[in-house]
Formats: structure tokens, sequence, C-alpha cells
């Protein structure tokens, strides 16, 4: 018979880690929207916004400091720095400026 504490452990560490995430997440959110009442005000005041503030939500406010791998869908020239079409990238999230 399989180890029951065992079994436990494991079934709530993605518990465990995906509440640690979320709850970090929700704390960035709610800074964000003491910081800029503005914005969910525009939000507010124009609900067909909300779907891509919500992308853009995900895209900015994140516990992870790597961004997720993407594929370059044609080619891409940054500084001395070529990226094929289908290229695997990743792009730091610390470097970027999310529009600033």
């Amino acid at each position: 018979m399989p180890n029951l504490g065992g079994l436990v452990a494991v079934a709530q560490l993605p518990i465990a880690a995906g509440f640690d995430a979320a709850s970090k997440t929700n704390g960035l959110r709610c800074t964000m929207r003491l910081c800029h009442p503005e914005r969910f005000d525009a939000l507010h005041a124009v609900p067909s916004l909300i779907p891509s503030a919500v992308d853009e939500f995900l895209r900015i406010l994140t516990i992870g400091r790597h961004g997720t791998v993407r594929v370059a869908t044609c080619d891409v020239t940054i500084g001395e720095l070529t990226a094929a079409a289908g290229d695997g990238v990743i792009c730091s999230l610390l470097g970027a400026d999310h529009g600033r």
C-alpha cells in the first residue's frame, strides 16, 4: 500500500503553490488599483476594454522574473541580435518597460 502521508503531501503541493502565486498576484493587482485609480475608472466607463486589460494585467503583474517562452512569428532584429521566424525567444520581464 502506498504511503498515505506521502500521497497527501504530493496532492497538497500544487494547491499550496497555486495559492501562493495567486495571493501574491492579487496583491500586485490591489497595488495597481490603488496606485492608478484613473485606469480602473476608465475600465468601468468602457467595459469593452476589460478583456484586453485582463490580458495586460496577466502580462505585467507577475511574480515571475523571467518571461515565458515565446516563438517569433516573423524575423525580428533587436540591436545586433536577430530572431528568425520560428525561433524560441525568452524576454526578461525585469528589463521590460511595460509601456512607460
